[in-house]
C-alpha cells in the first residue's frame, strides 16, 4: 500500500441504466482486459507503469440504494485522496462520476469527459440522480466549474441538452470532429 502511488477499484453499479445492461460487468471486464497489454514501451525503453504503482482494492460493495452506494463511492475516493494516492474508479454506471467529483469538494481541477452522450438532463425517467443527469447534477452543486469541463466524443443529446451545454459554455468536441 504504502509504495503505490494509485489505488484502482471497481464499482458494479447498473441501477439507473436506460439502455443496453452489462455496465456492471465493466470493472472486471477491464481488469481482464489489461491483462492483454503490453507493459514495455519501445520508444520510451521502460516500462509504462514504472513510475506509477497501483495496489487494486477489489470492487466496492454495492449498498441497498443508490444514494447510500454513491455516500460509500465518496469516502472511498475520498480516503484515497487524503492518503495523497491517485483514484482509479473503473464503472459501472455513470452516476458513480457524481460521488467521485463530490469526494474532490471543489477542487479546482479540468474534468474530461469522453462520452457518446451528454448526460445533462435535468430528469431521466422520472429520476434526478442517474447516468443521464450527474453532469448535471454536479453542475447544480458546484463540484466542477463549466469552463473545467472538456466533454469529448459526444455523437447523440436532446435539444434541452445542448442549450444547457451552450448556456453553461463548456467545450465539446464533437464525434464527427474527431
Amino acid at each position: 500500500e504504502k509504495s503505490s502511488k494509485a489505488f484502482i477499484f471497481g464499482v458494479c453499479l447498473e441501477a439507473t441504466c436506460s439502455g443496453k445492461k452489462g455496465a456492471a460487468l465493466g470493472p472486471d471486464a477491464l481488469r481482464k482486459a489489461s491483462m492483454q497489454l503490453e507493459t514495455y514501451s519501445l520508444n520510451a525503453e521502460r516500462e509504462y507503469f514504472e513510475n506509477c504503482p497501483t495496489l487494486d482494492l477489489g470492487n466496492l460493495r454495492l449498498e441497498e440504494t443508490v444514494e447510500k452506494t454513491l455516500k460509500a463511492v465518496e469516502s472511498v475516493v475520498s480516503r484515497i485522496l487524503s492518503l495523497k494516492k491517485i483514484p482509479i474508479m473503473l464503472g459501472g454506471e455513470h452516476t458513480i462520476t457524481l460521488a467521485a467529483l463530490r469526494a474532490f469538494k471543489g477542487e479546482d481541477f479540468v474534468f474530461l469527459h469522453f462520452d457518446a452522450d451528454h448526460d445533462l438532463y435535468d430528469e431521466l425517467e422520472g429520476v434526478r440522480i442517474s447516468h443521464g443527469t450527474f453532469l448535471r447534477r454536479a453542475l447544480e452543486e458546484k463540484l466542477v466549474k463549466p469552463e473545467n469541463i472538456i466533454k469529448i466524443g459526444a455523437r447523440t443529446g436532446t435539444r434541452l441538452e445542448l442549450e444547457f451545454l451552450k448556456s453553461q459554455k463548456i467545450q465539446s468536441f464533437k464525434a464527427r470532429d474527431l
